[in-house]
This record gives structure tokens, C-alpha cells and sequence, in this order.
């Protein structure tokens, strides 16, 4: 008879810590997006789209450039 023993290490996300994963990942604009799109299904959140749209037209300003 024999006995044997292993120790094993598995690291498992769940699936709010992927969702972080890819917001963490996006850029400005995709966030900006996403942002207006989550603001669209929950009526919680409140999106002020001037500031955002100003951010954004900077950033496309220097994307061009």
C-alpha cells in the first residue's frame, strides 16, 4: 500500500475580476464607450456626456496629429 501527496496551487478568477481585467486594459476611448453604454442599462448612473465629449475630441485631435 502505498500513500502519496501533492499540494497543488490553482489560481481561478471570477467573473467580476475578469470584467476589471479588461476595463483595466481599454483605452480612453473604448472606456468612454463602455461607460455610455453601462450608463444606457442603468439608470443609476448618471453619464454627464459634455466633459466626456470635450476629453474625447482631445484625444481624437491627437490621434490625428
Amino acid at each position: 500500500m502505498k500513500l502519496s501527496m501533492t499540494v497543488a496551487q490553482k489560481q481561478i478568477l471570477s467573473q467580476r475580476m475578469q470584467q476589471s481585467a479588461e476595463i483595466l486594459q481599454m483605452g480612453m476611448i473604448t472606456l468612454c464607450e463602455y461607460m455610455q453604454n453601462v450608463a444606457i442599462e442603468n439608470p443609476v448612473i448618471e453619464w454627464d456626456e459634455t466633459s466626456n465629449e470635450q476629453e474625447y475630441d482631445k484625444v481624437l485631435k491627437k490621434l490625428d496629429w
